[in-house]
């Protein structure tokens, strides 16, 4: 869900950015 990244990383910028790269 490319949507779903986006959406967290605007939330909690590069932190988020890495988890969702671990979870994809």
């Amino acid at each position: 869900q490319p949507g779903d990244v986006l959406v967290l990383e605007a939330m909690g910028g590069g932190f988020t950015w890495g988890a969702a790269a671990v979870r994809w």
